[in-house]
């Protein structure tokens, strides 16, 4: 895997490319996501590039009425929450990111555990990666 992969700009434009590539250590198998330039179990420095299939389950979220400035520039509002939350990748790597396609009008029906796909947004210039039920 090339040194720039390893970087946050190396995995940003992964993103924009709307591909999700992971770091998997030579060493004990964990995958990174972002990748890293050494594993947090290991320590070991040795990676694999691998491309994750984007499929993932909710672990934890959030309604957010209050949003960033980001989030207003892209339509959210105290109107119009947007909602984020904490999933995990079927390979195991956990992040944050965006949760689309969830009633969250009804926050008390969303369902830990419930099944994602990854999906990349186009937004202005740039494309982010969000998370879609």
């Amino acid at each position: 895997m090339s040194d720039n992969n390893f970087m946050i700009n190396g995995y940003f434009e992964n993103i924009n490319n709307k591909k999700l590539i992971g770091a998997k250590c030579s060493n004990c198998g964990k995958i990174h996501l972002p990748p890293r330039v050494f594993c947090d179990e290991c320590k070991s420095q040795s990676f694999e590039q691998i491309e994750l299939t984007g499929e993932a389950e909710l672990k934890a979220y959030s309604v957010v009425y209050v949003p960033t400035s980001k989030m207003v520039e892209a339509g959210y509002g105290r109107e119009n929450p947007n909602c984020v939350g904490i999933v995990k990748m079927s390979e195991g790597p956990m992040l944050s990111a965006e949760i689309l396609g969830l009633d969250i009008s009804h926050p008390e029906m969303i369902k830990i555990g419930a099944p994602l796909k990854a999906k990349f947004l186009e937004r202005g210039e740039k494309i982010v990666l969000a998370f879609e039920a």
